[in-house]
């Protein structure tokens, strides 16, 4: 039987369309009564006035509508996604031209022999553009023309397609996660829960700014090992596909000559029009159309194209995106399925009630959990910012919550979402573009959550909100730390520098010396013991004692490695590289952690 091998983009988005119309069979249909916001220049529900409506489960015809629908609503012919699939192949036809002058192979040698053993810095400088974008006026589905502009330069300084993806799609990620005056997210719903746009600001630049630190640096690590081990690579078996995709017709020594010069200056310029139209001039995707149909004649021109040549090599251009565009409008088909089918104020009124009544902290978390479902089936900023912040704002009133932390909780979730859910045209247009599935996608981003949930264990103490004496089982601590996926970015150079001017951490110190740290492994092992050290607080005295105590707890080493042998079946494992955790273990029931005696006598 041959490998499984996770399905297309396509086949995806239309499971998760006979999906959502299952639901429709299951969940009741239901709806909200609606009021005009003239503020918002749109309808939006009204809190309390749920009611339950006539049912319309979806059926086997509808299914085979929803693409289409996603398009364009056939009863009322308005646009679904075919401003944007449009869009999306005036862009594909645009870059083809600027690519047959021979002025993007020129630009690229000439970024590549200035970058010269610096090509990691590119990473950070184009992310801090796109996450800016994200943060001021929510950057999403304008990133698509820089896929097919940025992944050959990227592939070109040695490294692969889901790095040059990971810099777009998760630059403006994060700063859409971390919106502070993005009027698509953070107005939208600040006028929607009736408060003004800046409250909260504090701890949105906060997210953004940490936000983007750690992305930042877990790109770079990642790429910089794919450029000196190509096989570390999550597209490896695609590097020679990729290279000639998105390289071909690449001339070696190209010149840049003035007129392909002025043809990226002009190329430029179209980018830099495009992001002052949508933010000031009211522009979106009809006039960013017109925008670059306007600029690859121009640029045809100036690289002295045939009429031939210009119009054949703007159709096969926009060939090469057509599939994306068709990405973008299946997606958009699952909202239409959910809204004919009348579930989705259904969702809503189960989320509004599964809040009510809760206390502070439980409230923002599970506001926070609530957001994140609803983002995936409801992945617009917008839209989702129109549909729940007159519901779930009012509510933070009644848990002594302050709304912009309701506000808060729903960019962050949305912004999660944004960077992962198949049900995004974004997301999912962009993967077609940079030629990675969703799978691999997936897991690169799941290594990403898995370092920083490990990070903040190590260094805060706290996992799932727990705190105190909740979490008291060794296995549960070392699980934790386990599941980290021998990733080493928890070094022992990291952690000395946080041990460093923490009081009375002469044990841990201690443990340094013992184990000679120099990998992850060791350093998940020293991670446990501060978050012991930590989370109980000891005074000096009181370490005095467990050195005492850890002292004498040696004699006991031998007997507890065979009863943890026994228990957790590692055999493989050489004592003597277990030490650190033995002792660790000893540390936790010296210092009050909760141990089973029967097979740890210290």
């Amino acid at each position: 039987m041959g490998k499984f091998k996770f399905p297309s983009a396509y086949t995806v988005l239309m499971a998760i369309i006979v999906f959502v119309a299952a639901l429709t069979y299951i969940v009741p249909a239901g709806q909200y009564d609606r009021v005009m916001n003239p503020e918002l220049g749109k309808e939006v529900p009204v809190s309390g006035t749920y009611h339950l409506v006539d049912a319309n489960p979806q059926g086997f015809f509808d299914v085979v509508m929803a693409p289409g629908a996603g398009f364009y609503d056939p009863s009322s012919y308005e646009a679904g996604a075919i401003d944007v699939a449009l869009f999306v192949l005036v862009i594909g036809g645009f870059l083809g031209i600027v690519t047959k002058t021979g002025a993007i192979d020129a630009g690229i040698a000439k970024v590549t022999a200035a970058l010269e053993g610096k090509e990691v810095w590119m990473i950070p400088a184009l992310m801090v553009l796109f996450a800016a974008g994200g943060t001021v006026y929510g950057m999403a589905e304008e990133t698509l023309p820089f896929y097919m502009l940025l992944i050959p330069v990227i592939i070109a300084a040695g490294y692969d397609a889901v790095t040059g993806v990971a810099v777009v799609l998760l630059g403006a990620g994060i700063g859409v996660l971390g919106s502070t005056i993005n009027p698509f997210a953070t107005v939208i719903a600040s006028n929607a829960a009736d408060v003004p746009f800046t409250d909260g600001m504090g701890l949105r630049i906060a997210i953004l700014v940490i936000g983007f630190i750690i992305t930042a640096a877990f790109l770079m690590r990642y790429a910089e090992k794919v450029r000196k081990d190509p096989s570390q690579s999550l597209v490896a078996d695609m590097k020679e596909s990729n290279e000639e995709f998105f390289l071909k017709n690449r001339e070696e020594g190209i010149e840049l000559t003035g007129a392909r010069k002025l043809i990226l200056v002009l190329f430029a310029a179209s980018f830099g029009v495009m992001i002052w139209g949508v933010s000031a001039a009211g522009w979106w995707m009809a006039e960013m159309s017109a925008l670059f149909l306007v600029s690859a004649i121009l640029i045809g021109l100036i690289g002295r194209l045939s009429e031939e040549e210009l119009t054949g090599t703007f159709v096969d251009g926009a060939r090469d995106l057509l599939g994306v565009a068709f990405v973008i409008a299946i997606a958009r088909g699952i909202v239409v399925i959910m809204n004919a089918g009348s579930i989705t104020d259904t969702i809503l009124f189960w989320s509004e009630n599964a809040v009510s009544g809760l206390s502070e902290i439980v409230f923002i978390n599970a506001m926070y959990w609530i957001q994140v479902v609803l983002s995936f089936f409801i992945p617009s900023t917008s839209g989702l910012a129109v549909l729940s912040m007159p519901i779930m704002a009012p509510l933070a009133d009644f848990a002594n919550v302050s709304r912009d932390l309701v506000i808060t909780a729903y960019q962050s979730a949305s912004g999660v979402v944004n960077l992962l859910t198949p049900t995004s045209g974004v997301v999912m247009g962009g993967l077609a573009i940079g030629r990675v599935s969703y799978a691999k996608w997936f897991k690169g981003l799941t290594m990403t959550a898995e370092s920083n949930a490990a990070v903040k264990t190590a260094f805060t103490g706290e996992w799932e909100g727990t705190a105190g004496n909740d979490v008291k089982t060794l296995d549960h601590l070392y699980a934790k730390m386990y599941g980290y996926g021998g990733d080493d970015t928890l070094t022992a150079h990291g952690i000395e520098t946080i041990i460093y001017g923490d009081s009375g951490n002469d044990v841990i110190r201690g443990y340094a010396a013992d184990t000679q740290l120099g990998g992850a492994e060791e350093a998940k092992r020293l991670a446990l013991a501060i978050v012991v050290l930590k989370q109980v607080r000891m005074a000096a005295a009181e370490q005095q004692t467990l050195i005492q105590d850890y002292q004498r707890a040696q004699h006991y080493q031998s007997l507890v490695f065979k009863e943890w042998i026994v228990r957790n079946s590692r055999e493989q494992f050489d004592p003597g590289d277990e030490i650190a955790l033995l002792r660790v273990r000893c540390d936790l029931l010296l210092a009050g952690y909760e141990v089973d005696q029967a097979w740890l006598p210290c």
